[in-house]
């Protein structure tokens, strides 16, 4: 039994009849369910493909044989595997990391370069201003990178404007050398169109808002990305709250205070 051409809400199953079964029982559901709790399809193809699944969520699954007559056979599996992200399509979109439950753990359809080298999250507050901003949990980016850290993915309409902003905090070392902002089509170096914003060396031991405009040319799937540079010197800088929303026509107050 395995799974092929997923989608963020389809997948083909194909599986070898040892019999001459043309009647198959699949029971699916999200991944660690109890067998019998699960959805359960009657297939009477092979491949077969499973529909009206949920984006970004990993499944389990089991087949067994429907002999008809003489019973059914046993169940295998189960395998697992998991749809793919859709893209949003509603805004204002909020991200404060606090969906994570393990450090090192990343939200749902992020992605980064550097393997688990550079870029990292943080549950507790810790040493070299490792803190978030709100809530509990945060990203951070280390000494020595130069990598990026990708956004879900966005549908955006051509000539509209948008605002992508987040927060940042430095350890105060100096090295940090550039801190940017990005957009692209796909969470891949290449895919990158648009340099947003530039910062250079960087050393705020408080936290700072990085806010940008974007106007598409097109309507299509773009992804924001953050890039650190940074040589050996520094220890990590930290990230939290970012967010998405179209250009206000009345601007939002500051410095509230009390």
């Amino acid at each position: 039994l395995t799974a092929s051409n997923i989608t963020p809400y389809t997948a083909d199953l194909s599986w070898i009849e040892n019999g001459s079964a043309t009647t198959w029982n699949i029971e699916y559901g999200a991944t660690g369910f109890t067998q019998g709790t699960g959805t359960t399809v009657a297939a009477t193809s092979n491949p077969f493909t499973l529909t009206g699944l949920s984006s970004a969520t990993t499944y389990d699954v089991y087949i067994q044989a429907d002999c008809g007559g003489t019973g059914s056979s046993t169940w295998l599996g189960p395998i697992t595997f998991t749809t793919e992200c859709a893209p949003i399509t509603s805004l204002q979109w909020n991200e404060g990391v606090e969906s994570i439950t393990t450090a090192g753990e990343f939200p749902l359809c992020w992605a980064h370069t550097g393997g688990t080298t550079y870029w990292s999250t943080g549950i507790t507050s810790t040493t070299n201003n490792r803190y978030a901003h709100s809530g509990t949990k945060y990203f951070t980016c280390r000494y020595g990178a130069s990598d990026l850290l990708y956004t879900p993915g966005f549908i955006l309409t051509a000539g509209t404007s948008y605002d992508f902003s987040f927060w940042y905090i430095t350890d105060g070392y100096s090295g940090w050398n550039n801190l940017a902002t990005l957009v692209g089509t796909s969470q891949a170096l290449a895919g990158i169109t648009d340099t947003l914003s530039i910062i250079t060396s960087p050393i705020n031991t408080t936290y700072q808002q990085v806010t940008v405009s974007f106007i598409p040319a097109t309507t299509d799937t773009f992804y924001f990305s953050v890039y650190v540079g940074a040589s050996t010197a520094p220890m990590y800088m930290t990230f939290d709250d970012f967010r998405l929303i179209e250009t206000p026509t009345c601007t939002e107050p500051s410095g509230l205070t009390a």
